[in-house]
């Protein structure tokens, strides 16, 4: 995959997810979840929240910073030179509150909108 988390944060009430982009690619396809572990310390199928990414492009190097919280997105130049990106994942409630909770990012190859 073209992006790769590198921490999961949480100081006082923030929470973000970091990650940093490996090749030149587009946000779209990926999608970041909530999830947590099983009693047998595996990924549950049980994912509670999802952060589908905008389509953006992004280059080698740069950042991508994810705070749960409810913000405005926005990007800079960072002090390496790349960009930073950061996006608000509109929540107002804390995602990774519990021991085993994990952000589980997925690439989607192909996908289908159903509507009810």
């Amino acid at each position: 995959m073209e992006l790769v988390v590198r921490k999961i944060v949480k100081e006082n009430d923030k929470e973000y997810v970091i990650l940093q982009v490996e090749e030149d690619c587009n946000l779209w396809p990926y999608i970041i979840f909530d999830a947590t572990y099983d009693e047998k310390d595996h990924s549950s199928n049980k994912l509670r929240h999802s952060f589908i990414f905008p389509s953006q492009n992004v280059a080698k190097g740069d950042y991508i910073v994810v705070y749960t919280s409810i913000g405005e997105n926005h990007n800079f130049k960072n002090k390496a030179g790349s960009t930073t990106w950061v996006y608000f994942w509109g929540l107002d409630v804390n995602v990774w509150n519990n021991k085993g909770d994990e952000a589980l990012l997925v690439k989607t190859s192909e996908y289908k909108r159903y509507y009810y």
